[in-house]
């Protein structure tokens, strides 16, 4: 999955929760759960919309990855053998 479609998932994962959220209220109002668990449920939604938002503008600030790009485990060093270097001079 690319960044822009993970972007569109989270948002979509985002409004979600947003609407989970009202649905949460409305449960409240209408006496289905109590002060206490609304509470503690509206907390874990409103740090869920936290952490979603957080890692959306992190890919969005993130540079994009072009396909030729390699990835470099142990790259070669940049100093020379000054012993080879020496051996040239004489």
């Amino acid at each position: 999955m690319d960044n822009g479609n993970l972007i569109r998932f989270l948002g979509i994962a985002k409004g979600s929760a947003f609407e989970t959220e009202y649905q949460l209220l409305l449960a409240k109002d209408l006496n289905y759960i109590t002060n206490e668990e609304y509470k503690f449920l509206i907390a874990k939604i409103q740090s869920i919309i936290r952490r979603l938002t957080n890692l959306i503008k992190s890919l969005k600030t993130r540079k994009p990855k072009t396909k030729n790009q390699k990835q470099v485990l142990n790259p070669k060093p940049v100093t020379r053998n000054l012993q080879q270097d020496d051996r040239r001079e004489s």
